[in-house]
């Protein structure tokens, strides 16, 4: 065995180290600025047969599910999760990002008032963020039509999509399709503009 293979998971580690680190220098950036983006209470109840459900940490994916639950008159409900609060929260989500579970609130919902349902969370490492699947998992879905959405800054796996999509249909429900939006150097309008030009 060469040096550079025996080396070769320290690379890789480093890399994930340098990958965490950036985010917690930049992502709180993001979340103070687009928090001044958001209604007074984005939460709502909405008069439809949508729900929205999404993970956000930086911002980016709360404004998206504020502007899909606006444009569908939706229920907007936030999932919290207390793992990853803080500074050090980015450093565990970045090393925690291929995980399907997580300690998430509410835990599950009733959704049989629904007929659609938005799932979102940011992209870490080119997967949803455990959040998402953890809501999926929770949740009852045959009869319901259920859609992806998430905010990236890089790429994403189509085959995780295709996994999110084969879950759906597993337990019952239709995969309506996959929306994203780049966050990556945007400011919150721009973005906000995107979302809009994603959802016309």
């Amino acid at each position: 065995m060469n040096f550079r293979s025996q080396n070769w998971p320290w690379a890789a580690l480093a890399g994930v180290g340098m990958l965490a680190l950036a985010a917690v220098i930049t992502r709180p950036n993001h979340a103070r600025a687009n928090a001044h983006h958001l209604p007074a209470n984005p939460h709502t109840d909405g008069d439809g047969r949508t729900l929205v459900a999404y993970y956000s940490r930086s911002g980016f994916t709360r404004l998206m599910a504020t502007e899909i639950a606006r444009q569908h008159k939706a229920r907007l409900v936030e999932l919290v999760d207390p793992s990853y609060q803080g500074a050090l929260g980015y450093v565990w989500a970045i090393l925690n990002s291929h995980r399907r579970t997580a300690t998430i609130t509410p835990a599950t919902l009733d959704v049989s008032a629904y007929d659609t349902i938005y799932i979102g969370a940011p992209v870490w490492l080119g997967t949803s963020a455990p959040e998402a699947w953890a809501f999926l998992h929770n949740i009852e879905l045959a009869g319901k039509k259920v859609v992806l959405f998430n905010t990236l800054s890089g790429k994403f796996s189509q085959r995780y999509v295709e996994q999110f999509a084969a879950l759906v249909q597993q337990r019952g429900g239709t995969f309506g399709g996959h929306l994203y939006v780049l966050s990556d150097k945007q400011t919150p309008e721009q973005f906000v503009a995107a979302v809009r030009e994603k959802l016309s």
